[in-house]
């Protein structure tokens, strides 16, 4: 009997057909993950039990209605509705009718039980962090050989020119990922004459950066003899990599960035402080939105209403705070920024030309400041602000006869 020889989408179809049938209307269990709502208003997210992965659709009509549950990243429900297989990409995946949320998730509950044994070890305490060496000549780089990061750190540090990198290439993403990024932040910690360690790759979901919330990668880094950049590409998440690191930036450009800046000295150093601070106000309203997300999470599981109404009132005006503060603390950076550069103009020995003064100098160049090293007819310069004068000298009056003159 001759096999039938399906079209791809035949094949579709048929598996369509079946699945639908067999899976016409079922719970599935999970935590949230990738979740985002398209222009249409449809709700797209990615229910995992951290072992499998199932695509999850809330078609705007749903969505509306279930708008209430304020469903987000972490979050744990069950979720009624039929399997079926989106035919142009091969997925399948489960268009969702009904979500009864079912406490936290098992990956965000994690995370936490994690965080908080890190934190009582004093892993993330900073006066254990090290300040990060400038200039730098050799840095170790653990990122993904395939990677954007590698493209974008290599390409910024090229422009500085003068870095020797040691590259460790590691798997960024998946199950044995976690493992290979930690024994090549040891090695490299090994080698004679790494300055600085950065470790690093492009943004992503939550799973795909899941490498960097493992305890394994965490230990590594913390315990590396090597001050560790940690320039994972994102800025909402935080992971407990980022917290570990003796310094974290939000890209690999923002690593490079900053170790070349140290090839450049005094004339940069100006440009270097406004990194930092900007940096550092970076870090501050992470942390500070991360601490306020929180609580919302706290206040979202409370029953009361009225409850829940008068917590979200204030923290919108502790945002509010915040935001004023930290302008104010920014305000008062820039001016002294500029405080500095007016002090370096002061100290300037040639600031004195500006203000109609002239320098005299001896025809080899050196400076004349008493008439006890000039003689009539000797030959010097004058020089000013918008050029030099040849002068000869005439006549010397001493200090003490034009006293007895006047």
């Amino acid at each position: 009997m001759k096999a039938k020889v399906y079209t791809v989408s035949e094949l579709t179809y048929e598996l369509r057909q079946r699945i639908s049938s067999e899976f016409d209307g079922i719970w599935v269990e999970g935590e949230i993950r990738d979740f985002k709502i398209s222009y249409s208003g449809h709700a797209h997210f990615v229910l995992t039990d951290g072992e499998s992965s199932l695509r999850c659709v809330i078609f705007a009509y749903w969505a509306k209605g279930l708008a209430r549950l304020n469903l987000r990243e972490g979050m744990k429900i069950r979720s009624f509705g039929k399997i079926d297989i989106y035919a142009r990409s091969g997925v399948y995946q489960q268009i969702v009718e009904i979500v009864v949320p079912w406490g936290t998730g098992i990956i965000a509950t994690r995370y936490e039980d994690l965080k908080r044994k890190l934190a009582s070890e004093g892993v993330f305490d900073e006066r254990r962090k090290r300040k990060i060496p400038s200039p730098v000549s050799v840095i170790g780089l653990v990122t993904s050989p395939v990677s954007a990061a590698l493209r974008d750190f290599i390409k910024t540090l090229r422009k500085a020119g003068g870095f020797k990198v040691i590259f460790a290439p590691v798997q960024v993403q998946g199950e044995d990922a976690p493992s290979k990024i930690a024994r090549a932040i040891r090695k490299l910690g090994k080698l004679k004459g790494i300055e600085v360690i950065v470790v690093t790759r492009g943004g992503g979901s939550k799973e795909d950066l899941s490498a960097f919330n493992e305890e394994i990668v965490v230990r590594a880094i913390a315990e590396s003899p090597i001050p560790v950049i940690s320039a994972v590409g994102h800025s909402v998440d935080i992971t407990l990599a980022d917290l570990a690191s003796d310094l974290h930036l939000y890209t690999p450009t923002a690593a490079a960035e900053l170790l070349a800046a140290g090839k450049f000295a005094a004339r940069d150093a100006v440009e270097l402080l406004k990194f930092r601070l900007v940096n550092a106000m970076r870090n501050i309203i992470s942390w500070k939105s991360q601490r306020l997300s929180s609580t919302a999470r706290i206040l979202e599981t409370l029953d009361p209403r009225r409850r829940i109404f008068l917590s979200r009132e204030k923290l919108r005006e502790l945002k509010k705070r915040l935001y004023l503060a930290t302008m104010s603390a920014v305000e008062s950076k820039k001016k002294q920024v500029s405080a500095l550069k007016m002090q370096l103009a002061a100290l300037n020995p040639l600031a004195v030309l500006d203000r109609g003064f002239a320098l005299l100098l001896s025809e080899d160049g050196k400076l004349l400041d008493s008439t006890s090293k000039l003689q009539p007819g000797q030959k010097i310069s004058a020089l000013m602000k918008d050029g030099r004068v040849k002068m000869e000298v005439l006549e010397i009056e001493s200090k003490k006869k034009q006293e007895n003159i006047i």
